[in-house]
């Protein structure tokens, strides 16, 4: 996996991006892709992670 593909699926994942578009857009495959959101704590329903990023932000921004 190469970085440009890292940063783009915690790009997309922050977006509440599912793994199938994920990988999609990033020529991997869909389970290198879960993997890799399981390993980084990105794993999960889409819009949930995108809420827990958008409340993270919250709290750093206060």
């Amino acid at each position: 996996m190469k970085d440009w593909q890292r940063d783009k699926i915690h790009e997309l994942r922050k977006k509440g991006i599912g793994y199938k578009a994920i990988a999609r857009e990033t020529k991997l495959s869909r389970d290198s892709v879960r993997n890799y959101c399981r390993w980084h704590h990105l794993n999960g329903y889409g819009a949930a992670v995108a809420a827990a990023f958008r409340k993270e932000t919250v709290y750093e921004i206060i």
